[in-house]
């Protein structure tokens, strides 16, 4: 059903999509709850199947040359990725979405000072604990994908 172009199939998703949006739409005020509630655990389950095929499918030997002229050497292979993985903005944009967890934390109702650091340290540390399993993931598969010499140069 998935790869036809019937009409059955596209009246089941046409229905499926109006039911997420009435749900997502009913109660205006819970809009971006409902959207993170829907969003977040799709996202995040979406990423594991691809780390684990990932795993699966290219779990063997490194396929990775790289540059022999730029990466002589371990350290000169970290400051590459350190700095250029910095282009990606995960540090900067972090800055940002700091005040959005310690409002978040806030309007939970938690108000001491003390409360609202070990609650924002603990979403901090979940956080920072997933991307490194997501980035060193991604790293390995990236290492060990099968990459033939016609397509890196």
């Amino acid at each position: 059903i998935i790869h036809s172009n019937s009409s059955i199939a596209l009246f089941i998703f046409t229905i499926i999509y109006f039911i997420v949006v009435l749900y997502i739409c009913l109660n205006p005020s819970k809009l971006i709850d409902r959207i993170g509630s829907l969003l977040t655990p799709l996202l995040l389950i979406t990423i594991l199947a691809m780390i684990i095929k990932g795993y699966l499918d290219f779990s063997g030997n490194s396929a990775g040359k790289g540059n022999e002229a730029l990466y002589h050497s371990n350290f000169s292979s970290f400051a590459e990725g350190f700095t250029q993985g910095y282009l990606t903005m995960d540090a900067i944009a972090a800055i940002a979405f700091s005040m959005i967890v310690v409002n978040a934390v806030k309007l939970t109702g938690i108000t001491k000072t003390n409360q609202i650091f070990k609650q924002t340290l603990t979403a901090g540390l979940i956080a920072a604990v997933a991307l490194i399993f997501i980035y060193i993931s991604l790293g390995y598969i990236g290492n060990h994908m099968p990459v033939s010499d016609m397509k890196l140069d």
